[in-house]
């Protein structure tokens, strides 16, 4: 379901788009979350209650000089995942880049034909009482159509008005997203009748653009101009051109996610198939927290800030109580007893202040603004929303314990979710990790494989030696996992890293 993930929806087009025209990748064209977003997981449950849960799967690896070496998964899933879309609107205002460099190729199409092609068929799926407008930018920016109810937007006007964009000029995207904004505000002055369905009907921004020359702060500024107005916003890059650095940019702005497309096939699953998944959210705030007396937590794999997880201890207030485990509420709970008997008072900044003593701090490991909902077909197979938490004991001797995860997340009319959950990990009964054909046995070896490619983008020749050993592996584990046709992909990309030059 994270797709979008924000956790802004990412992937690894660019990267191998790079590689099949013969061209050494940017480091930054491959990330945990990208690659992770590109394969399908499969759900043992789905989830019929909360907007936003996750699944948990446990491993470890053991290195007999060290102590063990703790894995958990964490699949996101949400009870819209594989809905059908509900019955919210959507006002749309497509923003379409035609700048000189849209007149460049994509495989055998030039980006400005894939975009309107990608127009033309998003308009074809909206339905009656949603509203599309469009608006076109080089240097400047201008209304092609104003906003309007898609029953009220005849085919032929349609055609006639995206046959009028042509390429020509420079980019500035701040131009764009500006007459965007307008756009919105224009038609919220122009009604004189109250809209039934306010307070559900979705606004969002889709940019179809290859994003040249645009910095990821200046985007970012942009983006949140709109948020303040409920209107959010969807980044469609381009061609070889996008800048993938531009991502943890995008999805730190709510309700932002991005992708990536290379053909005609790309932007219809973007824009087309997974329509209701890639813009319309499923929560907004989300953070994903943890905590043990006997873990530390080394790594994350999977978010927007991976491989190094935030750290951000957070201090004990009432409402992160629930998010401790059993055995610090049972200590809180004594201690609260103890007090009541004894008569003392004792006030909440000092009650806080005893309870971090002996409490697990609480780390924050993941901070997604925005979740989308996922695209799944019967098998249970989602696709993206896996984050991996690499574990290390505390001391050396800890050879079992437990660690909490908790959940928090905003609803979409503003009000507060959480949940909690407990994990226990134990060497004599916690699978060794690579042995089987589980989640968290995919991630693992998704997570070696980005770290291989890497390292060879860094120095090709220092790493090959390991990098060929990582191959022979990899290739083993990428066999138990058949029907996941990306994994084809990582092989033949993986070939082409190492015969970089």
């Amino acid at each position: 379901m994270m797709k979008a993930m924000s956790m802004g929806a990412g992937n690894a087009y660019s990267f191998s788009a790079s590689l099949s025209h013969g061209h050494k990748p940017k480091k930054t064209s491959i990330s945990y979350q990208g690659i992770f977003n590109e394969h399908c997981y499969q759900l043992k449950e789905r989830e019929n209650e909360h907007v936003v849960n996750v699944e948990i799967e446990t491993a470890q690896s053991v290195d007999q000089e060290s102590a063990p070496t703790f894995w958990v998964s964490l699949l996101f899933k949400s009870k819209l995942d594989g809905a059908p879309r509900d019955e919210r609107p959507i006002d749309l205002v497509v923003v379409l880049d035609q700048s000189g460099s849209m007149d460049s190729k994509v495989e055998n199409k030039t980006k400005m034909e894939l975009a309107k092609i990608g127009i033309e068929k998003l308009y074809k799926i909206l339905r009656p009482n949603d509203r599309l407008g469009l608006c076109r930018f080089n240097n400047d920016a201008n209304v092609v159509f104003d906003i309007q109810q898609v029953e009220d937007i005849a085919p032929t006007t349609f055609q006639t008005a995206i046959d009028s964009v042509v390429v020509d000029g420079g980019t500035t995207l701040s131009a764009g997203f500006a007459c965007g904004l307008s756009m919105f505000d224009e038609w919220t002055k122009g009604q004189s009748v109250e809209d039934p369905l306010a307070d559900i009907r979705e606004k969002r921004i889709i940019f179809l653009t290859d994003m040249e020359g645009m910095g990821g702060d200046t985007l970012s500024q942009l983006l949140k101009k709109g948020v303040g107005k409920n209107i959010f916003t969807s980044v469609v890059g381009l061609g070889l051109d996008f800048n993938s650095s531009l991502t943890e940019s995008i999805i730190k702005v709510p309700g932002a996610n991005y992708f990536t497309t290379r053909d005609e096939k790309d932007l219809e699953e973007i824009l087309v198939k997974d329509f209701f998944y890639n813009f319309f959210p499923a929560s907004h705030g989300n953070t994903l927290t943890f905590s043990s007396e006997d873990f530390e937590l080394v790594n994350t794999y999977g978010t927007p800030l991976d491989p190094e997880s935030e750290k951000m201890e957070l201090d004990w207030l009432p409402k992160h109580h629930r998010q401790y485990p059993k055995d610090f509420k049972d200590r809180a709970m004594t201690f609260l007893l103890s007090l009541r008997r004894s008569s003392m008072k004792v006030p909440m900044i000092a009650f806080s202040e005893i309870m971090d003593f002996i409490a697990p701090r609480e780390v924050e490991v993941s901070r997604l603004e925005t979740i989308f909902p996922s695209a799944m077909p019967d098998d249970n197979n989602i696709e993206g929303g896996l984050i991996l938490l690499k574990l290390k004991p505390k001391r050396k001797e800890i050879t079992q314990g437990t660690a909490g995860l908790g959940l928090r997340w905003r609803h979409l009319d503003g009000s507060e979710g959480k949940l909690s959950h407990s994990v226990t990990l134990n060497t004599n009964t916690t699978a060794i990790i690579g042995d089987n054909s589980t989640n968290i046995d995919k991630g693992y070896a998704l997570t070696r494989y980005v770290e291989t490619v890497h390292s060879m983008l860094d120095n090709s020749e220092k790493n090959k030696a390991n990098a060929l050993l990582v191959k022979e592996w990899f290739e083993e584990q990428a066999s138990k996992y058949p029907k996941d046709e990306k994994f084809d992909t990582r092989r033949k990309d993986f070939q082409k890293v190492l015969e970089i030059k």
